[in-house]
């Protein structure tokens, strides 16, 4: 049996780039699938988006509280009713037939959390527009390294849950029902996702990550957040603290990042140049 989607998309003061998400991912969706955009207090509140397509399309505003990217995807997911809840991050475009080739996947492999392949579109090549960037998106081979394989490209099941950063998460909903949805104590910036991951490691599931020929997503990247390192520090004490196990697990990517919890002092190094997407990437290791 086919699933239906129900996505998830955090916004928080990026308009522009909901509409490219919408533009990609609407046309995708059949009438049993469904969207719900979580305003997670934007500045200037979030626009209706216009419906274009079968699926649902839902606009849910967060008043109270202070933004929370945890509780946002909380608000979201427990809107929906679809069978397989994919947390789209609000900077992430998805590739054509991503939502038809999640469903095949999850048909295909049960109790598993299926993590999108990410790729990146800079800045400067963000100025160039729109339809210029949706172009870019739709086309594989700019994406996509190498002949095509002889065989369709096959998915694996693992336990590499540390992999599975909520850019482009997807899990069946009564798996999120199970472990209760997001840990909304994470404040700020970072590993509220591999929290997520973990307890849907503990929970039993395995983890897929496709092949780009089967999908991807592509990032809009952006300046990093005001306040990054210390956001990513404070989230990771909260995150061995509460699971001591995964501390030598994840203390490879808190040295890359630079920060206080890995470097045993009160301040990331001098000598680091530390990038938020060090948090979720081994050297080596498809982003």
């Amino acid at each position: 049996m086919t699933p239906s989607l129900s996505v998830v998309i955090p916004c928080h003061d990026n308009a522009r780039n909901l509409d490219w998400i919408l533009d990609a991912l609407m046309p995708q969706l059949r009438r049993d699938d469904e969207v719900v955009v979580v305003d997670d207090h934007s500045a200037t509140a979030v626009p209706a988006p216009r419906r274009a397509g079968r699926a649902r399309l839902t606009l849910v505003r967060r008043d109270g509280g202070s933004p929370n990217r945890a509780s946002a995807r909380n608000e979201g997911w427990r809107a929906t009713d679809g069978d397989v809840v994919v947390f789209l991050d609000g900077d992430m475009v998805p590739s054509p037939g991503f939502a038809g080739a999640l469903k095949r996947l999850h048909a295909a492999y049960r109790g598993v959390a299926i993590k999108s392949p990410r790729m990146a579109l800079t800045r400067a090549e963000q100025k160039r527009g729109k339809r210029s960037c949706l172009g870019d998106v739709a086309t594989p081979e700019r994406w996509i390294e190498g002949p095509p394989p002889a065989r369709r490209p096959r998915c694996a099941r693992t336990s590499h849950w540390h992999l599975a950063a909520s850019n482009a998460l997807s899990v069946e909903r009564c798996f999120v029902e199970q472990i209760g949805g997001w840990d909304e104590e994470y404040q700020g910036w970072g590993e509220e996702d591999m929290d997520f991951a973990y307890r849907l490691h503990l929970a039993g599931l395995s983890f897929v990550f496709p092949e780009p020929r089967w999908l991807y997503a592509v990032h809009l990247d952006h300046a990093p957040a005001d306040g990054w390192v210390t956001s990513l520090d404070r989230n990771a004490r909260r995150f061995v603290r509460k699971f001591p196990e995964v501390y030598e697990l994840r203390l490879p990517a808190y040295q890359r990042c630079g920060i206080p919890l890995a470097l045993g002092s009160g301040a990331p190094s001098p000598r680091q140049r530390p990038s938020p997407a060090l948090a979720y990437y081994a050297p080596g290791t498809r982003r």
